[in-house]
């Protein structure tokens, strides 16, 4: 409180007149590696390049970019990337554009070809639950609590369908397990305390849903 400070900061007037960036197409970073590898593999790092990019820049500019990455994948698929990444994406870039079903889809196939993925089972047994096939979405998250034990989000996806079918009890209990993998996460804390006012009131709540 006794000292005196003095703006010595030396200010740059901003160039109003600077263009903003009109395109964001991807190219390859090393073109003549990039040229090596099967059609396949092109198409899909090359939507996996678009799916990136396009999370990275404002809303507005996305919009154009999300049809780009599900045509690369959708390439990939259909020249044989026969991993299960090509189904995953191709439903993030589909869900990306509000296109859930096909979203829905994509996803079960990613799942059925690597059921041990802990992405592709956690967006199946999400999109499961938003279909309300709740007992269904229930055992994908059974099941990602055996495989990845350590993993906090299908606990809060169990915890949330024991919660719609009015399992309070049950989705507070998993939701506190959820919570010792992921303190930090206000969400699953959150949550937590709408169980015990449920249990409380004997009301029905609404939670939200995991990210991945």
């Amino acid at each position: 409180r006794h000292a005196e400070f003095t703006d010595h900061w030396i200010r740059k007037r901003i160039d109003e007149s600077r263009r903003e960036r009109s395109s964001f197409n991807v190219v390859p970073y090393l073109p003549e590696e990039f040229a090596t590898l099967p059609p396949a593999d092109r198409a899909f790092y090359t939507g996996r390049a678009i799916a990136l990019r396009a999370h990275s820049i404002p809303p507005e500019a996305q919009r154009p970019m999300w049809p780009e990455a599900e045509r690369s994948f959708r390439e990939a698929i259909g020249l044989g990337f026969a991993k299960a990444d090509g189904w995953f994406f191709l439903g993030k870039a589909l869900q990306a554009q509000g296109k859930y079903r096909d979203a829905a889809e994509a996803f079960a196939a990613a799942y059925a070809k690597e059921p041990s993925s802990h992405d592709a089972a956690f967006a199946h047994g999400q999109s499961l639950l938003k279909q309300k096939r709740t007992v269904d979405a229930e055992r994908i998250f059974e099941a990602m609590i055996r495989d990845h034990p350590e993993s906090a989000a299908p606990l809060a996806e169990l915890a949330r369908c024991r919660a719609q079918r009015g399992d309070f009890s049950g989705a507070f209990d998993l939701y506190r397990k959820a919570i010792e993998r992921e303190p930090w996460n206000a969400s699953m804390h959150e949550n937590a305390a709408m169980m015990l006012s449920a249990l409380a009131s004997s009301v029905q709540v609404s939670v939200t849903d995991t990210d991945t």
